[in-house]
């Protein structure tokens, strides 16, 4: 039997390449990396280690290698810092818009977290996390170049992750998570100008 080898064109070989590496991105401008103290004061290096029981947010089957009842908890304040430098704007009918952006970013904003666990016996542990995964806030001056597009967006999500987790057998868990998550969302455009 002879076997035929057909070869990839080499555009399908180059785009898919180029493809990949995009498919990671998952909307990583509105995310919050910091969800444990802990992880932070490590660079992140022991972000998925269940040393505490923020390893709800990062291994929740982790809970089962928790001993007795934990709490942990933070605040990580962020100082957003960014500018709008307009290139060229033009509306729909290639007319040109200009316009100030103005202070678009809060001064300020909090990401809280909070964690618990509970060995309820040698196999069960139960825990719960509520955490500040996304979020966003920008709020345009009124005549900004980019108006008829945004005028102000406003982004909260807040997890509630209550899981269970049961250690079958030596090392190996079972976990069971129950994320309930409560987003509000609000993105304002003006309809007349």
């Amino acid at each position: 039997m002879t076997m035929l080898y057909r070869r990839w064109p080499s555009h399908v070989v180059v785009g898919s390449l180029l493809v990949l590496p995009v498919m990671q991105v998952q909307a990583s401008g509105y995310h919050f990396g910091s969800q444990s103290v802990a992880a932070q004061g490590s660079p992140h290096a022991y972000g998925a280690e269940a040393a505490d029981p923020s390893t709800i947010f990062y291994n929740p089957a982790g809970l089962a290698r928790l001993k007795g009842t934990q709490v942990t908890s933070g605040l990580s304040i962020l100082l957003p810092d960014g500018k709008y430098d307009d290139k060229g704007s033009s509306d729909v009918f290639g007319n040109p818009v200009s316009g100030d952006a103005g202070e678009f970013l809060p001064d300020a904003a909090a990401a809280p977290n909070f964690y618990f666990s509970h060995e309820i016996n040698d196999r069960v542990t139960i825990g719960l996390g509520i955490f500040t995964p996304f979020g966003a806030k920008l709020d345009y001056k009124e005549d900004w170049a980019g108006r008829y597009g945004i005028q102000s967006a406003s982004l909260e999500t807040v997890p509630f992750n209550p899981s269970i987790s049961y250690r079958s057998i030596r090392r190996s868990c079972v976990i069971r998570p129950f994320p309930m998550r409560t987003a509000t969302g609000c993105r304002s455009v003006p309809t007349t100008r």
